[in-house]
């Protein structure tokens, strides 16, 4: 096992040739208005959602209208409180932990639980048996080292189905 020196080392090099590419791309590390456009329409998409939802006046429409919602909450999971977390989101920090603890009170997670079991999955990201990210209770195959079922196929189209429903 490296050093923590050595580790030290490689994450200053990796965060230096990160700020690098961004820089020659033209884009900011955090605060990037693409990221914050993104987060509104988001946030846009689950707030009307959720108001269709209240305001369905038939079976079909409050199901249409639920599903919507779950994948917009999905939506606000992955795409508005995974950057707020990783302080990206916002130029400031102060801002990226308000827009994190709002999808908390919107979504339910603990944004303490997850900055640590996220952090964990990062130092060991896609290792099985280390990164539980890659534990989905057999509902999907995302190791090689999980064996193949046919209840696998086209689990690439099932998943935007169980991710929306998480």
């Amino acid at each position: 096992m490296p050093s923590f020196a050595a580790r030290s080392e490689f994450w200053t090099e990796l965060r230096t040739r990160g700020g690098e590419y961004l820089a020659s791309q033209g884009r900011p590390s955090t605060g990037d208005p693409r990221a914050l456009r993104q987060a509104a329409v988001i946030l846009l998409w689950f707030a009307l959602s959720y108001g269709a939802l209240l305001c369905a006046t038939s079976l079909g429409l409050a199901l249409l209208a639920a599903f919507s919602c779950a994948f917009a909450a999905a939506a606000v999971g992955f795409g508005v409180f995974h950057d707020a977390n990783h302080g990206t989101l916002f130029r400031r920090p102060a801002g990226n932990v308000l827009a994190a603890r709002l999808c908390s009170i919107l979504l339910g997670p603990s944004r303490h639980l997850w900055v640590r079991k996220h952090g964990y999955h990062h130092r060991h990201a896609n290792v099985f048996g280390w990164d539980d990210d890659l534990e989905t209770r057999g509902l999907l195959r995302l190791s090689p080292a999980y064996a193949w079922q046919p209840r696998f196929r086209r689990q690439e189209l099932k998943a935007i189905l169980y991710y929306g429903l998480n």
